[in-house]
């Protein structure tokens, strides 16, 4: 049954079982990770140099640092699967162009996510833990509360995920008319400013170095967004001066 023909009570429907599907997929991820919650923490504390010791401070300590962790890796790991539910509850209202612009936002939203996560795993972590141990005094050793640095990294990787979708929103925003081109090439310095304070305001802690790992990647994606979005419009230009052509000649 086509989308214009499905009746309100069947459009409640699709979207309870969406619903339950999507919460299914996270159900049964957060008990696989719970199930593997040593081999996770293992990968989660890898930034962390061997000198560093981790602990827990309460006696639920070691208990709810488990549930925090097997949580959010689950939500990582089904964030693919939820958004695919998400798709297709909305794929039958739109048109066949629509659509491919969907499975292109969706591909990107992916790799921008996973991206974000592997950027801040294997290259912010080590190094700002590297500068945060740099300050502490000689002789002194740090212990880690786990909880505490759940906390944080997961609200660096939500961080870092949020920011490598910037391209999206930009491109969207240029689309639909409400930032032109040439506007943002021409205010690309206020846009920088903007993205800095963005970034202060979004990092989740309040180093000058995290800042700089946070607003860089963005000022970086701004520009690439300009480049594409340059690069697209020529070519669309091109392909409307090649169909007046066709047009005359016929």
């Amino acid at each position: 049954m086509s989308d214009l023909q499905m009746t309100f009570t069947e459009h409640l429907g699709e979207f309870r079982s969406r619903i339950i599907k999507v919460l299914s997929i996270l159900g049964v991820l957060f008990f696989l990770c719970f199930w593997q919650s040593d081999p996770i923490f293992e990968v989660l504390t890898r930034p962390l140099p061997p000198e560093v010791e981790k602990q827990f401070i309460s006696l639920t300590g070691g208990m709810f640092s488990t549930f925090k962790a097997a949580a959010y890796v689950g939500v990582l790991l089904g964030f693919p699967l939820v958004l695919y539910q998400i798709l297709m509850f909305i794929l039958p209202a739109l048109k066949p162009k629509e659509k491919r612009v969907i499975f292109g936002a969706f591909a990107f939203s992916i790799t921008a996510t996973w991206g974000a996560v592997a950027f801040v795993h294997f290259l912010l972590l080590p190094k700002a833990v590297e500068v945060f141990l740099s300050f502490a005094p000689e002789g002194w050793k740090a212990n880690l509360d786990l909880s505490a640095y759940l906390k944080v990294i997961f609200a660096i990787y939500l961080s870092f995920a949020a920011v490598f979708h910037l391209p999206i929103f930009l491109v969207a925003l240029i689309r639909i008319g409400i930032f032109t081109l040439g506007g943002l090439r021409a205010q690309r310095k206020y846009v920088i400013v903007i993205l800095f304070a963005l970034a202060a305001i979004i990092t989740p802690t309040t180093d000058p170095f995290s800042l700089m790992m946070m607003a860089i990647p963005m000022c970086l994606l701004f520009e690439g967004t300009i480049w594409f979005c340059t690069l697209w419009e020529r070519k669309k230009g091109k392909e409307l001066r090649e169909n007046e052509e066709e047009d005359d000649k016929k």
